[in-house]
């Protein structure tokens, strides 16, 4: 009997169960929507219509907001890959078509000196204004940005994301406008990452000023790009950056501007390098293999390491590892007798070590000189016995730089080392920009 009474009671039950999963929506309409959504991405909005009615404020309803849109990995490759400066220079101009071409060949060439894989990369132009012939030297930045700074400076507006862009006009028609723009470092990100790097700079010191607020109008004329007289274009330093005032500026002007300092306010324009260096003194016996020369995968790299501790007489000396912002000079130094190498009682190790991006790695300007270890001075007049190492080359994230050079015995020295881009945090990036296991 007691076992009839709990079976009638658990179907019972289980009835209720189903009758109030069934009907859940009518009795909690809020919380069954919040069930169905995506919890991450909630608005919320008040019922107005009941407004009046209440002495207490109306109670917020849950609604699906606008999904935030991610970028795919084509269109990160885009903001992220590098190209040298482009070179608008024929006597009579290109046209867009040609300038367009220019850029696209200086991806696929930049791509195949990195050892990158290259995407397929279309703009289409058939909005586009292509009458006015182009004279201009393109920085060295992002395929996106400089593909912007192109359909700008052709007065057109970039739309689309790689490797589907598209050009289309403006629509100038005479007006003048006014706006504000506000930049991080206009001037070093755009203008200056594209000289020859110097290893004998000074380094730069963090402690002194920066530079005067950049001259945006004489800039961009440097680049082929002319602003009206009547334009106004103001810059000054702020703590926040470099503001700049721009005031009856025409569309194709202020597309231009913006374009520029966007280009310069970019993750990409901002990032670091990690520099980190080997310096190995092979044996007399051990013969470093020709094709593990240059720039190499880690993946060569890493066993040759490992074949070399099984080796008596070799050494292998971790340096320091430095970060440079591009376009400046790095030092790591240890040194003894005297600060400068050219001294005859200078003994000791330094890097010198500088950078620009380039694809999705770097292009690398270093130098290494080091001391014979345990060498036995003769006389302070006379240095030590030592190698210099010197080079310049290209590295992707997932690759090592190698440099071979004779020591005063005769034996190999061995200098390798690797860059990698890093954010404002220190932490490693990939390819694409994104931070490698990210907290």
């Amino acid at each position: 009997m007691e076992h009839n009474v709990e079976r009638q009671l658990a179907v019972a039950l289980t009835a209720l169960i189903v009758w109030l999963l069934w009907n859940r929506e009518a009795l909690f309409p809020v919380k069954t929507a919040a069930a169905k959504a995506d919890r991450d991405s909630w608005t919320v909005t008040s019922d107005s219509g009941q407004e009046g009615r209440r002495l207490a404020p109306p109670r917020p309803k849950l609604s699906k907001s606008i999904e935030t849109h991610s970028e795919t990995p084509a269109a990160l490759h885009f903001k992220n890959f590098f190209i040298r400066s482009v070179h608008l220079d024929d006597e009579q101009g290109l046209t867009l078509a040609e300038a367009v071409a220019r850029v696209k060949a200086e991806y696929f060439k930049t791509a195949k000196e990195t050892k990158e894989e290259s995407l397929s990369l279309s703009v289409d132009l058939s909005q586009a204004n292509t009458k006015k012939a182009l004279k201009l030297k393109l920085p060295r930045g992002p395929v996106t940005s400089i593909l912007r700074l192109l359909a700008a400076a052709s007065g057109n507006r970039l739309t689309g994301s790689g490797p589907n862009f598209r050009m289309e006009s403006l629509q100038d028609d005479g007006s003048k406008s006014t706006t504000t723009l506000f930049s991080r470092a206009f001037s070093d990100s755009i203008f200056k990452v594209d000289q020859e790097l110097d290893l004998d700079a000074k380094p730069h010191d963090p402690f002194t000023p920066f530079d005067p607020a950049p001259d945006i109008r004489g800039a961009l004329q440097k680049l082929g790009f002319e602003i009206g007289r009547q334009t106004c274009v103001l810059s000054e330093n702020t703590d926040y950056g470099v503001v700049t005032n721009i005031s009856n500026a025409t569309a194709s002007e202020l597309e231009f501007l913006d374009a520029a300092i966007e280009m310069a306010n970019s993750d990409a324009m901002n990032q670091q390098v990690k520099l980190t260096s080997k310096i190995i003194r092979l044996s007399a016996d051990f013969e470093w293999p020709e094709d593990a020369q240059g720039t190499i995968a880690e993946g060569r790299f890493q066993p040759l390491l490992r074949q070399l501790a099984q080796t008596e007489g070799s050494e292998l000396m971790t340096a320091p590892s430095c970060i440079a912002r591009y376009g400046q000079v790095s030092t790591i130094e240890i040194a003894r007798g005297s600060d400068d190498p050219a001294s005859t009682l200078w003994s000791g190790t330094q890097i010198r070590f500088a950078a620009q991006p380039l694809g999705t790695g770097t292009e690398d300007s270093y130098q290494l000189i080091q001391s014979t270890p345990n060498a036995e001075r003769v006389s302070d007049d006379i240095p030590l016995p030592r190698v210099t190492v010197s080079g310049r080359g290209t590295s992707n994230q997932n690759s090592v730089q190698v440099t071979v050079a004779k020591n005063s015995d005769g034996t190999n020295v061995i200098y390798a080392h690797t860059s990698q881009r890093i954010d404002a945090t220190g932490r490693p990036l990939d390819s694409s920009g994104k931070p490698i296991n990210p907290p």
